[in-house]
């Protein structure tokens, strides 16, 4: 029981970090959630290797601008692939994504002038290194292009949703796989549901948060595999963060002697 009671400590610690991430940047864009909401997701589509330029790349992004055109996939995607520095060279995107090449072209230069924007001076720092095509960061920014076109990207649809498998579903016909899509679950959805409920003192909602990883199965990595090597079963995506949380957090940082499974499991010692 100690041991299942120090898991749901470590998960809430866990979500109580990442929706201080969230609540900061709701609080830099002056209590703009939609915003926080944008950059948050847009971060979790960088998937690590390109989370960072993902989020800088978002806080280019003229939200409300793009949403004139939302009606207009192309359009959106124009905006998307111009800021991000895609448009300048050539590339095969009927190939990745369906969308012609000559006419993101022609809507960059449209409304690149309506709306004076520009791709960033300083390139972002986009990686393509170790990754397979449909990981590329270009074809990640034309899945957030069908979310924003979609209205899925706004925080009220995922505030409403009350199944975790239509949250699921919402992303996979984005172009996201099945597994993709649970990550952006895992790792946006839920911590935004979390910070919501914090900043409105809303225990329903951090409940749902909770459940939706109860109800997810768990991640699938090396931190994973280890502890399972060590005799931890991982039944859920609550067990697998908190015990990504563990593993970050107090055997990286040499925190034993914080560690309640140091004396309740001393199979996972040394």
């Amino acid at each position: 029981m100690k041991v299942h009671a120090w898991m749901d400590a470590l998960l809430v610690e866990r979500l109580m970090e990442r929706s201080e991430r969230v609540l900061g940047r709701v609080e830099r864009f002056r209590g703009d959630w939609e915003r926080a909401t944008f950059v948050t997701l847009a971060r979790t589509f960088g998937f690590g290797l390109n989370g960072d330029a993902f989020e800088r790349w978002a806080e280019y992004v003229p939200l409300q601008a793009v949403g004139k055109h939302r009606d207009h996939l192309e359009q959106v995607a124009a905006i998307f692939l111009g800021l991000a520095g895609f448009l300048e060279q050539p590339h095969q995107w009927p190939e990745r994504t369906g969308l012609s090449d000559e006419i993101l072209r022609r809507e960059w230069k449209f409304l690149s002038a309506k709306f004076s924007l520009a791709s960033p001076q300083e390139p972002l720092p986009w990686t393509h290194a170790n990754m397979r095509p449909q990981s590329f960061p270009e074809r990640r920014i034309v899945q957030l292009a069908r979310l924003f076109h979609d209205g899925r990207s706004n925080l009220r649809p995922l505030l409403e949703a009350t199944e975790t498998e239509s949250l699921i579903s919402g992303f996979c016909t984005t172009g996201l796989s099945e597994g993709s899509a649970r990550l952006i679950v895992i790792n946006a959805v839920v911590p935004l549901l979390y910070a919501y409920g914090i900043q409105h003192q809303d225990e329903a909602m951090k409940e749902r948060a909770l459940s939706i990883l109860e109800q997810l199965p768990p991640e699938d990595n090396h931190i994973m595999r280890q502890w399972k090597a060590c005799g931890l079963s991982v039944s859920s995506a609550a067990d697998s963060q908190a015990l990504i949380q563990l593993k970050r957090e107090y055997c990286d940082r040499q925190g034993c002697l914080r560690c309640r499974l140091n004396e309740e499991c001393p199979s996972v010692k040394d």
